[in-house]
Protein backbone atom coordinates (compact mmCIF):
# COMPACT_ATOMS: atom_id res chain seq x y z
CA UNK A 1 0.00 0.00 0.00
CA UNK A 2 1.52 3.37 -1.44
CA UNK A 3 0.71 6.23 1.10
CA UNK A 4 1.38 9.64 0.17
CA UNK A 5 1.92 10.94 3.46
CA UNK A 6 2.84 14.77 3.70
CA UNK A 7 5.67 15.90 6.31
CA UNK A 8 5.89 18.95 7.88
CA UNK A 9 9.17 20.37 9.56
CA UNK A 10 8.91 20.89 13.18
CA UNK A 11 8.99 24.81 12.34
CA UNK A 12 5.54 24.78 11.58
CA UNK A 13 4.50 23.57 15.21
CA UNK A 14 3.03 26.25 17.01
CA UNK A 15 3.18 26.41 20.92
CA UNK A 16 0.20 28.84 22.32
CA UNK A 17 1.93 30.53 25.55
CA UNK A 18 -1.24 33.04 26.26
CA UNK A 19 -4.95 32.66 26.10
CA UNK A 20 -6.36 35.83 26.74
CA UNK A 21 -10.10 36.07 27.11
CA UNK A 22 -12.26 39.58 26.18
CA UNK A 23 -13.72 41.27 28.72
CA UNK A 24 -15.91 44.49 28.60
CA UNK A 25 -12.74 46.55 28.85
CA UNK A 26 -12.23 45.38 25.24
CA UNK A 27 -15.95 44.90 23.98
CA UNK A 28 -15.57 46.56 20.61
CA UNK A 29 -12.14 46.98 20.30
CA UNK A 30 -9.80 46.35 16.79
CA UNK A 31 -8.02 42.99 17.30
CA UNK A 32 -4.55 45.57 16.48
CA UNK A 33 -5.49 47.78 19.16
CA UNK A 34 -5.86 44.90 21.48
CA UNK A 35 -2.71 43.57 20.77
CA UNK A 36 -0.31 46.97 21.15
CA UNK A 37 -2.09 47.24 24.54
CA UNK A 38 -1.16 43.90 25.43
CA UNK A 39 2.64 44.57 24.03
CA UNK A 40 3.02 48.28 24.33
CA UNK A 41 6.90 47.37 24.82
CA UNK A 42 7.09 45.51 21.26
CA UNK A 43 7.87 47.49 17.72
CA UNK A 44 4.50 47.57 16.30
CA UNK A 45 5.97 46.52 12.59
CA UNK A 46 6.66 43.48 14.68
CA UNK A 47 3.27 43.05 15.93
CA UNK A 48 0.99 43.76 12.61
CA UNK A 49 3.60 40.91 10.82
CA UNK A 50 2.09 38.33 13.97
CA UNK A 51 -1.01 39.26 13.00
CA UNK A 52 -1.07 38.89 9.40
CA UNK A 53 0.94 35.38 9.57
CA UNK A 54 -1.83 33.98 12.43
CA UNK A 55 0.13 34.03 15.08
CA UNK A 56 -2.47 35.74 16.71
CA UNK A 57 -5.90 34.40 16.41
CA UNK A 58 -9.12 35.04 17.57
CA UNK A 59 -11.48 31.89 18.52
CA UNK A 60 -8.81 29.86 16.86
CA UNK A 61 -8.79 31.72 13.12
CA UNK A 62 -6.53 34.24 11.56
CA UNK A 63 -8.19 37.71 11.39
CA UNK A 64 -7.37 40.98 10.20
CA UNK A 65 -6.04 43.81 12.16
CA UNK A 66 -9.61 45.46 11.93
CA UNK A 67 -11.55 42.70 13.70
CA UNK A 68 -13.79 43.82 16.28
CA UNK A 69 -13.51 42.34 18.99
CA UNK A 70 -16.14 40.87 21.40
CA UNK A 71 -16.77 39.78 24.85
CA UNK A 72 -15.83 36.03 25.19
CA UNK A 73 -13.78 36.02 22.15
CA UNK A 74 -9.97 33.58 23.30
CA UNK A 75 -7.47 35.35 21.36
CA UNK A 76 -4.46 33.55 21.48
CA UNK A 77 -0.88 34.42 21.08
CA UNK A 78 2.07 32.59 19.66
CA UNK A 79 5.15 31.84 21.20
CA UNK A 80 7.31 33.91 18.72
CA UNK A 81 5.28 37.13 20.30
CA UNK A 82 6.44 36.46 23.77
CA UNK A 83 9.93 35.78 23.05
CA UNK A 84 10.70 38.95 20.34
CA UNK A 85 13.07 40.64 22.67
CA UNK A 86 11.32 42.96 25.16
CA UNK A 87 12.32 46.87 25.71
CA UNK A 88 11.93 48.07 28.91
CA UNK A 89 13.46 50.87 30.79
CA UNK A 90 15.16 51.59 34.15
CA UNK A 91 15.16 54.65 35.63
CA UNK A 92 18.03 56.72 37.33
CA UNK A 93 17.38 58.02 40.83
CA UNK A 94 17.43 61.26 39.22
CA UNK A 95 14.71 60.54 36.73
CA UNK A 96 12.75 58.76 39.83
CA UNK A 97 12.78 62.75 41.54
CA UNK A 98 11.93 64.03 38.46
CA UNK A 99 8.87 61.89 38.19
CA UNK A 100 7.95 62.34 42.36
CA UNK A 101 8.65 66.14 42.05
CA UNK A 102 6.43 66.59 38.72
CA UNK A 103 3.00 64.50 40.79
CA UNK A 104 0.93 67.16 41.70
CA UNK A 105 -2.49 65.10 42.02
CA UNK A 106 -3.17 61.22 42.51
CA UNK A 107 -6.16 59.53 43.32
CA UNK A 108 -6.76 55.85 42.38
CA UNK A 109 -7.91 56.07 39.30
CA UNK A 110 -5.83 59.12 37.27
CA UNK A 111 -2.95 61.14 38.06
CA UNK A 112 -1.68 64.58 37.16
CA UNK A 113 1.60 65.54 35.85
CA UNK A 114 3.61 68.82 35.74
CA UNK A 115 5.89 68.86 32.92
CA UNK A 116 8.70 70.37 32.75
CA UNK A 117 10.27 72.56 29.71
CA UNK A 118 11.68 70.06 27.33
CA UNK A 119 10.21 66.79 28.07
CA UNK A 120 8.68 64.56 25.60
CA UNK A 121 5.41 63.05 26.26
CA UNK A 122 6.39 59.34 24.71
CA UNK A 123 9.34 57.77 23.32
CA UNK A 124 10.29 59.18 19.00
CA UNK A 125 13.01 60.02 16.73
CA UNK A 126 15.93 61.14 18.90
CA UNK A 127 13.93 60.11 22.22
CA UNK A 128 14.55 56.38 23.69
CA UNK A 129 11.37 57.10 25.82
CA UNK A 130 9.73 60.08 27.72
CA UNK A 131 7.05 60.93 30.15
CA UNK A 132 4.67 57.71 29.52
CA UNK A 133 7.39 55.12 29.24
CA UNK A 134 8.93 57.02 32.85
CA UNK A 135 5.49 56.64 34.50
CA UNK A 136 4.80 53.42 33.56
CA UNK A 137 8.45 52.10 35.16
CA UNK A 138 7.86 54.42 37.73
CA UNK A 139 4.45 52.90 38.83
CA UNK A 140 5.36 49.14 37.37
CA UNK A 141 2.17 49.67 35.30
CA UNK A 142 1.60 49.44 31.47
CA UNK A 143 -2.23 50.17 31.81
CA UNK A 144 -1.27 53.91 32.27
CA UNK A 145 -2.25 56.30 29.40
CA UNK A 146 -1.61 60.13 28.99
CA UNK A 147 -5.00 61.53 28.18
CA UNK A 148 -4.01 65.05 26.80
CA UNK A 149 -0.62 65.72 25.06
CA UNK A 150 1.51 68.80 25.29
CA UNK A 151 4.37 70.02 23.20
CA UNK A 152 8.29 69.02 24.00
CA UNK A 153 9.03 72.85 24.71
CA UNK A 154 5.29 73.66 26.18
CA UNK A 155 5.37 72.85 30.15
CA UNK A 156 2.05 71.99 32.76
CA UNK A 157 -0.44 69.48 33.35
CA UNK A 158 -1.10 66.42 31.95
CA UNK A 159 -3.62 63.75 32.83
CA UNK A 160 -2.28 60.35 33.12
CA UNK A 161 -5.17 57.79 33.76
CA UNK A 162 -4.35 53.90 35.89
CA UNK A 163 -6.58 51.38 33.50
CA UNK A 164 -8.19 51.40 30.48
CA UNK A 165 -11.29 51.70 31.81
CA UNK A 166 -10.71 54.92 33.24
CA UNK A 167 -9.10 55.94 29.82
CA UNK A 168 -11.70 55.46 27.81
CA UNK A 169 -13.92 57.21 30.45
CA UNK A 170 -11.83 60.46 30.06
CA UNK A 171 -10.66 60.54 26.42
CA UNK A 172 -14.56 60.61 25.88
CA UNK A 173 -14.22 63.47 28.00
CA UNK A 174 -12.02 65.38 25.96
CA UNK A 175 -13.48 64.52 22.84
CA UNK A 176 -16.82 66.31 23.87
CA UNK A 177 -15.21 69.16 24.92
CA UNK A 178 -16.40 68.62 28.74
CA UNK A 179 -12.80 69.01 29.68
CA UNK A 180 -11.76 72.62 30.53
CA UNK A 181 -7.99 73.64 29.76
CA UNK A 182 -6.22 77.03 30.39
CA UNK A 183 -2.66 78.14 29.88
CA UNK A 184 -0.62 80.67 30.32
CA UNK A 185 2.01 82.14 27.83
CA UNK A 186 3.67 85.09 27.84
CA UNK A 187 3.96 86.88 24.38
CA UNK A 188 5.59 89.72 22.81
CA UNK A 189 3.61 92.95 21.95
CA UNK A 190 0.33 93.97 23.39
CA UNK A 191 -3.03 94.08 22.04
CA UNK A 192 -5.50 96.68 22.34
CA UNK A 193 -8.31 94.66 23.82
CA UNK A 194 -7.88 92.84 26.49
CA UNK A 195 -10.48 89.84 25.88
CA UNK A 196 -10.39 88.91 22.50
CA UNK A 197 -11.24 85.56 20.69
CA UNK A 198 -9.01 83.93 17.62
CA UNK A 199 -11.41 81.83 15.18
CA UNK A 200 -9.02 80.94 12.10
CA UNK A 201 -8.80 77.97 11.12
CA UNK A 202 -5.65 75.18 11.22
CA UNK A 203 -4.59 73.14 8.72
CA UNK A 204 -1.39 70.12 9.16
CA UNK A 205 1.47 70.55 7.24
CA UNK A 206 3.88 68.08 7.83
CA UNK A 207 5.61 68.50 11.36
CA UNK A 208 3.72 71.62 12.08
CA UNK A 209 0.41 74.00 11.25
CA UNK A 210 -0.25 76.61 9.36
CA UNK A 211 -3.36 79.26 9.10
CA UNK A 212 -6.16 77.93 6.37
CA UNK A 213 -9.93 78.01 5.00
CA UNK A 214 -8.77 74.91 4.00
CA UNK A 215 -8.50 73.61 8.21
CA UNK A 216 -10.04 72.83 11.23
CA UNK A 217 -12.53 74.78 13.38
CA UNK A 218 -10.02 76.23 16.27
CA UNK A 219 -11.09 78.58 18.68
CA UNK A 220 -8.73 80.04 21.55
CA UNK A 221 -9.98 82.74 24.31
CA UNK A 222 -7.23 85.15 25.35
CA UNK A 223 -7.25 87.78 28.66
CA UNK A 224 -4.34 89.86 29.12
CA UNK A 225 -3.60 89.84 32.33
CA UNK A 226 -0.46 91.95 32.81
CA UNK A 227 1.36 93.76 30.13
CA UNK A 228 4.10 96.29 29.68
CA UNK A 229 5.74 98.14 26.92
CA UNK A 230 7.19 95.12 25.14
CA UNK A 231 5.31 92.07 26.51
CA UNK A 232 2.00 91.25 27.28
CA UNK A 233 1.20 87.65 30.26
CA UNK A 234 -2.10 86.03 28.84
CA UNK A 235 -4.75 84.15 30.20
CA UNK A 236 -5.67 81.84 27.66
CA UNK A 237 -8.64 79.12 27.83
CA UNK A 238 -8.12 76.20 25.20
CA UNK A 239 -11.58 75.70 23.40
CA UNK A 240 -10.86 73.42 20.69
CA UNK A 241 -7.19 70.81 21.06
CA UNK A 242 -5.67 71.28 17.43
CA UNK A 243 -1.88 70.77 17.27
CA UNK A 244 0.26 73.94 17.76
CA UNK A 245 -3.08 75.65 17.97
CA UNK A 246 -2.36 78.38 20.69
CA UNK A 247 1.36 79.03 19.27
CA UNK A 248 0.24 79.69 15.44
CA UNK A 249 -2.89 81.33 16.64
CA UNK A 250 -0.88 84.20 18.75
CA UNK A 251 1.84 84.51 15.91
CA UNK A 252 -1.01 85.12 13.24
CA UNK A 253 -2.84 87.10 15.59
CA UNK A 254 1.03 89.26 16.13
CA UNK A 255 1.68 88.18 19.88
CA UNK A 256 4.06 85.87 19.10
CA UNK A 257 5.29 83.03 22.45
CA UNK A 258 8.52 83.67 24.13
CA UNK A 259 10.55 80.94 23.35
CA UNK A 260 8.83 79.68 20.55
CA UNK A 261 11.55 78.74 18.24
CA UNK A 262 9.23 77.70 15.20
CA UNK A 263 6.37 80.00 15.45
CA UNK A 264 6.66 82.88 17.97
CA UNK A 265 9.81 84.48 19.29
CA UNK A 266 13.20 82.46 19.85
CA UNK A 267 14.15 83.98 23.02
CA UNK A 268 15.01 82.22 26.51
CA UNK A 269 16.15 79.14 27.49
CA UNK A 270 12.11 77.83 26.92
CA UNK A 271 9.07 78.24 25.69
CA UNK A 272 6.90 80.24 28.03
CA UNK A 273 3.55 78.32 27.56
CA UNK A 274 2.17 76.88 30.21
CA UNK A 275 -1.06 74.37 30.79
CA UNK A 276 -1.66 75.85 34.08
CA UNK A 277 -5.65 74.29 34.82
CA UNK A 278 -7.52 71.68 34.17
CA UNK A 279 -11.12 71.25 35.26
CA UNK A 280 -13.70 68.30 34.85
CA UNK A 281 -17.25 68.66 35.62
CA UNK A 282 -18.13 65.69 35.85
CA UNK A 283 -15.84 64.58 38.81
CA UNK A 284 -16.25 67.96 40.32
CA UNK A 285 -12.43 68.14 40.16
CA UNK A 286 -10.45 71.15 39.19
CA UNK A 287 -6.91 71.87 40.07
CA UNK A 288 -4.57 74.64 39.00
CA UNK A 289 -0.43 75.82 39.39
CA UNK A 290 0.14 79.25 39.92
CA UNK A 291 1.85 81.66 37.87
CA UNK A 292 5.89 80.83 37.56
CA UNK A 293 8.00 83.26 39.05
CA UNK A 294 10.13 83.29 35.72
CA UNK A 295 6.77 84.51 34.09
CA UNK A 296 6.32 87.09 36.19
CA UNK A 297 10.40 88.56 35.54
CA UNK A 298 8.71 89.96 32.32
CA UNK A 299 7.12 92.50 34.35
CA UNK A 300 9.44 93.55 36.98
Amino acid sequence: MNLNLQLFPLFYLKVILVEFKIDKRFDGARLDTFIRKKYKNKKLGFLYKSIRKGDVKVNDKSKNPSFKLQKGDIVTFDEEIENENKEEIELSEDEKKLITDSIVYENDRFLLVNKSSGLVVHKGTGHEYGLLEMLKSFYNNDDIHLINRLDKDTSGLIIASKNIIEARKLNKMFKNRNVNKKYYAVVKGASNENNFKITKRIKKTGSGVKISDEGKEAITQCRIINKNKKYSLLDIDLITGRKHQIRIHLADFGLPIIGDYKYGVSKGNKMYLLSYSIEIPEYDFKFELDIPEDFKLFFK
